[in-house]
C-alpha cells in the first residue's frame, strides 16, 4: 500500500502557464524595438528587450518553483499541503471527488466559467477542504482515486 502515499505532483505541462506569457512578453518587446533599431540583432540589445527578458526569466524561475511543489502529499497520518497545513485522516469524515465551477467576471461579456477537478475533504462541523487536482501529473481522475483510496485505507486500519 506504499503506492497510496507520497506526493501528488503537478504536471510538467503546467510550466506552460509561465512559459507562454514569458515568450509573448519578449516577442512583443522585440516587435516594439525593431522599428527603432537598424537590425534584429540591434533590437535584441535594447533596454526594453533586456528588461522583458529579465522578467521572462523571473517568470520561468517562479514557474519552476511552482511545479516543483506537490499539489498535496498523502501520508499514513493524513494529508499535507505544501504550505505546511495538515489534516489527519481521523479528522476527515468523508471524501468526495467532482468538479468545481468558478465564475470570473469578464469585461467583454458576461461571466466566464472555469471548471476544475477537485476532491473535497469533509471534516469538523460541516467544514470542507478542497484539493484541486486539475494539474496533477497522474491526471485528475487518478489523483482523485488515489486520495479516496488513501482515505479508505485509513478507515480499514482503524
Amino acid at each position: 500500500m506504499s503506492d497510496l502515499y507520497g506526493p501528488i505532483k503537478k504536471s510538467p505541462m503546467s510550466l506552460l502557464l509561465f512559459a507562454v506569457p514569458a515568450l509573448a512578453v519578449v516577442g512583443i518587446a522585440v516587435a516594439i524595438s525593431v522599428p527603432d533599431a537598424e537590425t534584429f540583432g540591434a533590437a535584441f540589445m535594447t533596454p526594453t528587450v533586456f528588461l522583458s527578458a529579465v522578467l521572462a526569466i523571473a517568470a520561468l524561475i517562479w514557474g519552476g518553483i511552482f511545479i516543483s511543489r506537490p499539489v498535496i502529499t498523502l501520508t499514513p497520518e493524513g494529508v499535507e499541503w505544501p504550505d505546511g497545513r495538515k489534516l489527519a485522516w481521523a479528522q476527515i469524515t468523508a471524501v468526495d471527488a467532482g468538479q468545481e465551477v468558478t465564475n470570473a467576471p469578464s469585461q467583454n461579456g458576461g461571466n466566464r466559467e472555469t471548471v476544475h477537478e477537485v476532491t473535497r475533504l469533509f471534516h469538523g462541523d460541516g467544514d470542507q477542504s478542497k484539493i484541486t487536482t486539475t494539474w496533477a501529473e497522474i491526471g485528475p481522475d487518478a489523483a482523485n482515486d488515489r486520495i479516496a483510496a488513501a482515505f479508505a485505507h485509513s478507515r480499514q486500519a482503524q
